[in-house]
């Protein structure tokens, strides 16, 4: 484990996306300009919006979907997403980011369904984006 948890060496997740706090992966000379992320979402409202929490990690994602199924009583979704790698910046603790980008972002992917009292988790088949933008989130895209 490095000593500084703030280093630029920490390497969040598989893919070796660079990690420090308040900076976003391009400055850290992050090469790609897209990055996947996932987040666990209310199903009701499936955007992001500047300042949520990203991770790279879909079993992380997945799982904050199931403990907010129970906690708050209402069906989640867990989403990914290729958002620009300068809309993603690192957040407070070593491999979690937030989103940083101009205004929500709709683009997402719906892929697990969490759904209350016990937070039961079911994969969305994808047929194609669209009908499983408006079967599973009737939100439109802009």
């Amino acid at each position: 484990m490095p000593k500084n948890p703030n280093s630029p060496k920490i390497r969040a997740s598989k893919m070796n996306v660079p990690w420090s706090f308040g900076k976003s992966p391009t400055e850290l000379g992050y090469p790609l300009r897209n990055i996947m992320i996932y987040r666990a979402l209310p199903k009701k409202n499936p955007v992001l919006k500047k300042g949520d929490y990203l991770t790279l990690s879909l079993k992380f994602a997945k799982g904050h979907a199931q403990h907010m199924a129970i906690t708050e009583e209402e069906d989640q979704i867990v989403v990914s997403a290729f958002l620009p790698a300068e809309d993603v910046i690192g957040a407070r603790n070593p491999g979690e980011y937030r989103y940083n980008g101009r205004g929500e972002f709709r683009k997402v992917v719906p892929l697990y369904l969490a759904i209350p009292p016990l937070g039961d988790l079911s994969r969305i088949r994808r047929a194609s984006s669209e009908r499983v933008a408006s079967q599973y989130l009737k939100a439109p895209n802009p």
